[in-house]
């Protein structure tokens, strides 16, 4: 079971967000492999203020959290990936796509553990355009 937090400033758009990613967990049958939860991400970052065990194993932020995240972890050491979502990916979210990002997230956070976790030639996350997961839109790179 992969266990994906999503996170937006004030929580309004990831709920609606969240509701609409646990229709498809739903519909396509997959309630053993994922589950989500949304919170803004202030209540994530008391989280990790206070050192209290996370049991999320990735964090996925809306784009506009970019620089709030940066300040996150250059000042916390969080030991599971934290990514800021690309924005049309973010438009366009369907849960196999971030099921995709999230799994490879997970294998490669395992190996660099840096945090914001970006994707490789994706640090400028807000030119990235891709509405797929890394590995459906770099096929090739993705293997590497």
């Amino acid at each position: 079971m992969i266990r994906i937090l999503l996170c937006c400033g004030g929580g309004f758009s990831s709920s609606a967000l969240a509701k609409a990613v646990e229709k498809q967990i739903i519909e396509e049958g997959i309630e053993d492999q994922v589950s989500i939860t949304f919170l803004p991400l202030t209540l994530f970052a008391a989280q990790v203020k206070k050192n209290e065990p996370l049991i999320y194993d990735a964090v996925l932020c809306c784009p506009h959290l970019l620089h709030s995240v940066n300040r996150l972890t250059q000042s916390f050491t969080i030991r599971i990936p934290v990514h800021i979502l690309p924005p049309r990916l973010y438009g366009l979210m369907t849960i196999r796509e971030i099921l995709y990002d999230v799994q490879d997230m997970i294998e490669r956070f395992s190996v660099h553990q840096k945090n914001p976790f970006f994707f490789p030639h994706e640090e400028d996350i807000l030119r990235v355009t891709r509405s797929k997961s890394y590995r459906n839109t770099y096929k090739q790179e993705a293997k590497d």
